[in-house]
C-alpha cells in the first residue's frame, strides 16, 4: 500500500488535479494487470467519524453496480462492520481510494490502523487531499515510496486563459484594452487560485458597463460566492502560531503585486519587535522547541519568512530573495476590522478625516499628496511610514514621535536636504531605508543622534563614503552600501517583455528627474560597486551585516586590522570590493578566525587572474560565497572552504579550457548560480550537467561566441547580456531539460531572438519555456 499526499491553500484547484487523475483510471480499457479495478471518492466529513467514512467508501466501491451497492447499504443498515467490508476490498483488489478534506494527523492514524496494516494491501494506493503541509508529510511517514505534491497557483498564462473561459468576452462600453486590464486585475486579486478566478469571472458576467465591473473587483470580498473561502482563511489564520500572525498583518504594507525583497522584510520586522531573539526553554513552544539554545532575531525572522512561504500567503518568485503576497490572502488581510490590521493605506483622492490613525502607514504612489489630509491624520501612535512613488517634505513630522521606520526604497524626489530634516526630525528611527534614492549623495553629520539605528540601507543611491558619525551608532546590525545591482539590469529602468506580449517595468521605478547628475560608472565598476568607510567602523561591535565595501581606501585597510583585531565578532555577512593581489592575503588573514560568519561576497580586480594560496584556512562556519573574477585552479581554490554550500561564480571565459574546472564544483553539489562573461571568438561547449544544485545561468557575451549546450536536467532560467557589436548564437536549447524562462538582454539582434524562439518551440517540455526580452531604458532608446 502506497499513498500520495497532495496538499495546498483552499481554492488552489487540489481536488481538480487529483479527479482529472482519478477518472482517467476509472476510464482505462483494456485494463492491465497492474491497473486499478476498484475505485472510490470520499470527502471528509467537518467531525471525523472512522465508521461513517468507511460507509461512504463502501458505496462508493460498488457506484458503478447497482445491485451490488444495494447489498452493500442493506447489508450496513442489517449491522454490517463497513471497515472489515473495506478491508476485504483492498485485500482482493488493486484500489484507488482518493479521501479529500483530511484536516488532521490523528484523523489518519485511524485511517491507517484500519486499512493499512494488512500487508496484502500492497497494490492499493490512497490518495489524500489536504489544506495542511504537516497532516500531508505525516500521512507518507513510515510508508515508503510515497510521497507528497504541493499544488499551487496557476501560472500567469494559465491563470489568463481561465478568466477568457469564464468571464465574459465583452463588457457594454469596453476596449479589447478594458478587457485585458481587467482579466490583469482579476488574476492579481485571486492571488492565482482557480476557483476564485472562476467566481470572480461569472460576476463579471453581471456588469452592466466597466465602471460596474471595477467596483465589482474592488468589494470582492463581500461577494456570497466567496465567502465559504474567506472562512475557511479565518479558521487558516486562527491556526498559525501567534507570533506569526503580525507579521501576517503587516503584510498589507505593501501593494498587491509589488516585489518584496526578503530581507526587506526580516529587518522590517526585527525593528518593529515582530521577531526577537529567543532563548532555549525545556517549554513545548514553536519559538523553543526548534533550538534548546535559543536562536538571533534574525534566525526567527528567516524562519517567520519560510513558514509564510510554506503557508503559500507570500510566493517567492524566481530568486529566493524576492516574493509577492498572494493577491487573495492580501485582499483578505485589508479586510480584517482595525483592531486586527493596524495598517492604514492613503491612495487615489482622499478627503480630511481625523478619525484616520493607525500604527503603519503606508502611502501609495497613487496617492495626490494633499497637505489637508496630511495634517487631518493622527499620527501619535505612528510606528513606520512606508512611501511609495514620490517624496514630499510634509511627509515627515515632529509629531511622529513614535516612529521607528521609515522605508523610502524607490521613492522618488528625495534630496540631501531633505534626509538632513528627517534625521532631525525623526531621530529615534531604528529602520531607514533610502534604497534608490538616487539623488541622495551624502549622509548628515547629524546622524550621530541615531542612537537606536539597527538598519541602515543607502544601496543604489549616490553615497560613495559614508561619514564618521556612523561610528557611534552603537546598536547598527545591517550597513547595506554599494551597487549590489545584478549585472543584468543595467543601471536604469528596464522594460521586459514576455513572449505572450506583455509589458511591465522592474523595479528601481523612478522618475526621470531622479537620474544622478554624475555621469553613470561603466558596468564593470557598478556591479558590487564598493563605499569608503571610515576608521573605526570596528566600534560597531553588534554589526550582523556590512557591504559592500571597498577595502582599497585608508578606511577599508583600518577595516581589515579591526577584522583581524576581532573587533566585529558577530558579523555573519560581508561583502567586500577591491581584492586585489596586494591585499587579498591580507584580508583572508583577517576574517579567519570569525566564527559567525556565514555568507561572504568577494569582487576581485581585475590583476587577480592567477593562483591563489592561502595563508589560513577560511572561516569554518563560512557556508555562502559569491566570488566575482577569475582565479586558476579554482577548485582546489574552492576545496579550502571545508563548509561551503553555495557557490555564486562570475568569471571570464576566453578558452574552452576556461570550463574545465567548473566540473568538479558541479559535482560538489555547490553550485548554484554561474555567470560567463565570453571574450574573444568563441565555439563553446557546455558540459553536461546531471546532478548538481546548479539551476541558474547567466552570459555575458562582449564578443563573438557560439555556444551549444551539452545534456542537462539542471538549468531552469537561462539569462543572456548582449553588448553592442556582440554577435552570439546558440544550439541544442532542447538539452536543457529542466528550461522554464531564457531572458535576452541589451543590445541582442533579431537573428538571436529568432534563433531562441525557433529552439524553444521544439523543446520536448510539454509547457514550452518563456522567452523574456529586456532592454534598458536609455535616454535615445524610445522606452
Amino acid at each position: 500500500m502506497t499513498s500520495v499526499s497532495v496538499w495546498g491553500i483552499a481554492g488552489v484547484g487540489k481536488s481538480a488535479l487529483v479527479r482529472s487523475i482519478y477518472y482517467k483510471e476509472m476510464l482505462k480499457i483494456p485494463k492491465k494487470n497492474d491497473d486499478f479495478v476498484m475505485f472510490s471518492w470520499v470527502d471528509v466529513p467537518d467531525r471525523f467519524n472512522l465508521k461513517y467514512l468507511s460507509q461512504r467508501l463502501l458505496l462508493d466501491f460498488h457506484s458503478d453496480d447497482l445491485q451490488a451497492q444495494e447489498s452493500a447499504a442493506i447489508g450496513i443498515m442489517e449491522g454490517q462492520d463497513p471497515i472489515q467490508e473495506c478491508c476485504k476490498i483492498l485485500c482482493q483488489h488493486r484500489c484507488l481510494i482518493v479521501i479529500d478534506g483530511l484536516r488532521l494527523g490523528h484523523d489518519w492514524d485511524s485511517i491507517k490502523d484500519a486499512f493499512l496494516s494488512d500487508a496484502q494491501t500492497t497494490g492499493s494506493c490512497i490518495v489524500v487531499i489536504t489544506n495542511e503541509k504537516k497532516t500531508a508529510e505525516h500521512v507518507i511517514r513510515h510508508l515508503p515510496g510515497s510521497k507528497v505534491l504541493n499544488v499551487k497557483g496557476l501560472q500567469d498564462y494559465a491563470a489568463d486563459l481561465l478568466f477568457t473561459e469564464v468571464a465574459p468576452e465583452h463588457i457594454n462600453g469596453s476596449t479589447p484594452e478594458d478587457m485585458a486590464q481587467l482579466s490583469q486585475l482579476t488574476i492579481a486579486k485571486s492571488g492565482s487560485l482557480p476557483k476564485v478566478i472562476v467566481a470572480l469571472g461569472r460576476e463579471l458576467g453581471l456588469a452592466t458597463n466597466m465602471w460596474h465591473a471595477f467596483t465589482i473587483l474592488d468589494n470582492y470580498t463581500t461577494l456570497d460566492s466567496l465567502r465559504g473561502l474567506f472562512s475557511w482563511m479565518q479558521s487558516y489564520f486562527d491556526a498559525c502560531p501567534d507570533s506569526l500572525k503580525p507579521c501576517i498583518f503587516y503584510l498589507s504594507v505593501f501593494p498587491t503585486g509589488q516585489d518584496i525583497r526578503r530581507r526587506r522584510l526580516v529587518t522590517r520586522w526585527i525593528a518593529e519587535g515582530y521577531s526577537r531573539d529567543r532563548f532555549g526553554s525545556t517549554s513545548g513552544d514553536w519559538e523553543s522547541s526548534r533550538d534548546r539554545y535559543g536562536s538571533t532575531a534574525d534566525e526567527n525572522g528567516e524562519k517567520f519568512f519560510s513558514d509564510l512561504t510554506e503557508l503559500s500567503i507570500i510566493q517567492q518568485l524566481t530568486t529566493n530573495n524576492v516574493c509577492q503576497v498572494n493577491g487573495f490572502f492580501h485582499g483578505y488581510i485589508i479586510s480584517r476590522p482595525m483592531e486586527d490590521n493596524l495598517v492604514f493605506t492613503l491612495e487615489g483622492c482622499c478627503k480630511p478625516n481625523s478619525q484616520r490613525t493607525g500604527q503603519h502607514l503606508t502611502i501609495r504612489s497613487t496617492w495626490d499628496r494633499d497637505n489637508n489630509v496630511y495634517e487631518s491624520i493622527d499620527f501619535t501612535r505612528l510606528r513606520s511610514l512606508t512611501v511609495f512613488g514620490r517624496w514630499e517634505s510634509f511627509l515627515v513630522s515632529y509629531k511622529m514621535k513614535r516612529l521607528r521606520v521609515l522605508d523610502l526604497e524607490d521613492t522618488s524626489g528625495v534630496t540631501d536636504e531633505d534626509l538632513k530634516k528627517i534625521v532631525e526630525l525623526v531621530n529615534r528611527l531604528k529602520f531607514l531605508s533610502l534604497r534608490g534614492c538616487r539623488r541622495i549623495s551624502r549622509l548628515p553629520d547629524s546622524m550621530d543622534g541615531m542612537r537606536q539605528l539597527q538598519t541602515l540601507d543607502v544601496r543604489h543611491t549616490s553615497i560613495v563614503m559614508l561619514p564618521p558619525a556612523i561610528c557611534k551608532l552603537a546598536k547598527l546590525q545591517y550597513i547595506h552600501t554599494g551597487n549590489t545591482k545584478p549585472w543584468y539590469e543595467g543601471d536604469g529602468i528596464v522594460t521586459i517583455q514576455s513572449a505572450v506580449e506583455k509589458d511591465w517595468i522592474r523595479t528601481p521605478q523612478q522618475d526621470i528627474d531622479d537620474t544622478p547628475t554624475i555621469l553613470p560608472p561603466t558596468s564593470s565598476e557598478a556591479d558590487n560597486a564598493g563605499v569608503e568607510v571610515p576608521t573605526g567602523i570596528g566600534n560597531l561591535t553588534v554589526l550582523h551585516t556590512l557591504g559592500v565595501v571597498d577595502v582599497r581606501g585608508a578606511g577599508g585597510k583600518a577595516l581589515l586590522e579591526e577584522l583581524k583585531d576581532g573587533k566585529l565578532a558577530q558579523l555573519h555577512k560581508l561583502k567586500v570590493s577591491g581584492i586585489n593581489r596586494g591585499n587579498i592575503h591580507h584580508f583572508f588573514s583577517a576574517i579567519s578566525g570569525h566564527r559567525h560568519l556565514d555568507s561572504l561576497s568577494v569582487r576581485l580586480d581585475d590583476d587577480v587572474q592567477h593562483d591563489i594560496n592561502l595563508p589560513v584556512p577560511p572561516p569554518k562556519t563560512l557556508r555562502k560565497l559569491k566570488l566575482y573574477g577569475n582565479v586558476l585552479n579554482l577548485p582546489v581554490w574552492i576545496s579550502k572552504f571545508h563548509s561551503l554550500k553555495c557557490l555564486d561564480i562570475e568569471m571570464t571565459i576566453i578558452t574552452g579550457e576556461d570550463l574545465l574546472p567548473l566540473e568538479e564544483l558541479v559535482k560538489r553539489r555547490i553550485l548554484r548560480r554561474l555567470c560567463f562573461k565570453l571574450q574573444g571568438d568563441l565555439q563553446l561547449t557546455m558540459p553536461n550537467h546531471q546532478s548538481s544544485n546548479f539551476q541558474n545561468l547567466k552570459i555575458d557575451c562582449i564578443s563573438k561566441a557560439k555556444v551549444t549546450f551539452g545534456e542537462s536536467k539542471l538549468v531552469e532560467v537561462l539569462k543572456v547580456k548582449c553588448s553592442s557589436g556582440s554577435d552570439l548564437g546558440f544550439s541544442r536549447l532542447e538539452n536543457l531539460k529542466s528550461l522554464k524562462e531564457v531572458w535576452l538582454m541589451g543590445a541582442y539582434g533579431d537573428m538571436l531572438k529568432q534563433e531562441v524562439e525557433q529552439q524553444l518551440s521544439k523543446h520536448p517540455k510539454k509547457e514550452k519555456p518563456v522567452l523574456q526580452l529586456v532592454r534598458p531604458r536609455c535616454a535615445d532608446d524610445g522606452y
